[in-house]
């Protein structure tokens, strides 16, 4: 799957869904972040593991959770450039992909088949810009 779209784990067509869930803060020990490049392919990577700086990054998110989000749908692509994994000690309950405009992802929430639905909406450059405060504050990035 090429990291730098939305495009590879869609449905047929968009439709109206729940928004991601964001995982209790006691849940995360380690969030990955990774910067993608214009072709998809990975760029700069680092993780973030202070849980103070997780804890803040998880209060940026929920605060930015949304209401009115969509199913990602097949042959939608929506430039992504950044890919963020909220890792727990056994999972991965929540991936969160960052375009310049949108905000989309997968969490645990699965299909009839056992895929994973991943889901979209569009992001405001406030809320990005708050979001992506979180994400670089302590790394010096």
């Amino acid at each position: 799957m090429a990291l730098g779209s939305l495009a590879s784990c869609g449905q047929a067509k968009e439709v109206a869904a729940d928004c991601l869930t964001i995982p209790a803060t006691e849940k995360i020990s380690i969030v990955k972040v990774s910067e993608l490049t214009a072709d998809g392919n990975l760029g700069h990577a680092y993780q973030i593991d202070v849980p103070a700086h997780v804890a803040a990054l998880l209060a940026a998110v929920r605060a930015h959770q949304g209401s009115e989000c969509k199913t990602v749908s097949a042959g939608n692509r929506r430039p992504q450039e950044l890919s963020v994994a909220f890792e727990a000690y056994d999972s991965v309950p929540l991936i969160l992909w960052i375009g310049p405009d949108w905000i989309g992802g997968v969490d645990t929430k699965a299909d009839s088949k056992g895929a994973l639905i991943a889901r979209w909406r569009p992001m405001g450059k406030a809320e990005r810009e708050a979001i992506l405060e979180g994400l670089y504050e302590e790394n010096g990035s």
